[in-house]
């Protein structure tokens, strides 16, 4: 005959599970949602999306009474997402829970929560540690590519850098946003809003933001037998400290480019990588179903069992408001 089993654990203790978890969930602002927009996922199991390349050209002169021309638009690159599902669990006895005194149990909820919110960090992450070699774009191609193709004349474009931070390779960053076009072989305006990098490169990136003088990278060089750091010329052959007046002209201030800053972004997995993002950066984090936690009885063994599960995709689907290197 059937067997109906009340929950195994107090009421009190399965609730207090549940907030731990929870509390442990929200505890701190996650990184990936300053720099990734959260949606919920769109009715059906996946989602598709295409450009399109549009008219291109400029309008025709025409004389009086001349008819218009007409032109026709053409769908480009395609792409069809679809939700990944994470998910993992602990299991309580009933001896556990009769002999609980030193508050091991509560550990795990807590435990658990931190695994969820790794995970979503690491996932997300994994769009920009793999930009150069498995993070697709919506034309197939990884997102920093050397010969991206616009849809409509095949103009090639190239969102990638083989250079070390420094002035020169940041500069060469926000010309790469200036001289953007769209599908339709059109410019486009898009300007470096932000500059992510690894833990490791957080003090020359701030650096080159924040200093009023010039900034350039050293290379490891040393000047009477000091390394050097910073403000710092080139001066023939060896660096020499940067003169005094020259100015940053990386700093918002000089009024040369506009304003933009630093997100030291932890999860990176390359020390010398580095990406610089336009304001219209297309960094999506969808969520099929929240991270939640669940709770079920086993009669067979008296144990109490909790599972954690999500189903979400982090992508980028436009490359172009992307530039990043993978450093020298």
């Amino acid at each position: 005959m059937g067997i109906q089993t009340s929950g195994r654990l107090p009421y009190q203790q399965d609730r207090s599970i549940t907030k731990m978890f929870y509390d442990e969930f929200t505890a701190f602002p996650p990184q990936w949602s300053a720099l990734f927009k959260k949606e919920k996922w769109p009715k059906g199991p996946s989602i598709v999306e295409a450009d399109i390349a549009g008219l291109g050209g400029s309008l025709t002169e025409a004389a009086e009474g001349e008819a218009v021309e007409f032109d026709v638009g053409t769908e480009g690159n395609k792409v069809t997402r679809t939700p990944k599902k994470f998910q993992k669990g602990f299991q309580v006895t009933e001896e556990a829970i009769e002999d609980e005194l030193f508050g091991k149990i509560a550990q795990l909820p807590k435990s658990l929560a931190r695994v969820a919110k790794n995970t979503i960090e690491v996932q997300c992450a994994a769009v920009l540690n793999g930009a150069f070699s498995t993070a697709l774009g919506k034309d197939g191609q990884v997102l920093c590519y050397a010969t991206h193709a616009t849809t409509r004349g095949g103009t090639a474009i190239s969102n990638v850098g083989a250079a070390d931070l420094d002035t020169t390779s940041l500069q060469a960053a926000m010309q790469y946003f200036q001289t953007l076009v769209g599908e339709d072989d059109l410019p486009i305006q898009m300007f470096l809003r932000t500059l992510v990098v690894p833990i490791a490169e957080q003090w020359k990136a701030n650096e080159l933001l924040r200093s009023t003088g010039r900034v350039f990278d050293t290379g490891g060089a040393t000047y009477n037998g000091v390394p050097n750091k910073g403000l710092v010329n080139l001066n023939g052959g060896y660096y020499a400290p940067n003169p005094s007046g020259s100015p940053n002209m990386l700093h918002p201030s000089m009024g040369v480019v506009p304003a933009w800053d630093v997100f030291t972004y932890r999860y990176l997995t390359d020390s010398d990588s580095w990406f610089a993002l336009s304001g219209d950066a297309d960094l999506r984090c969808v969520f099929k179903r929240e991270v939640r936690l669940e709770k079920a009885d086993d009669v067979h063994t008296g144990n109490t069992v909790y599972r954690c599960s999500t189903r979400f995709l982090p992508f980028m689907n436009e490359y172009r408001g992307i530039y990043g290197s993978p450093g020298a």
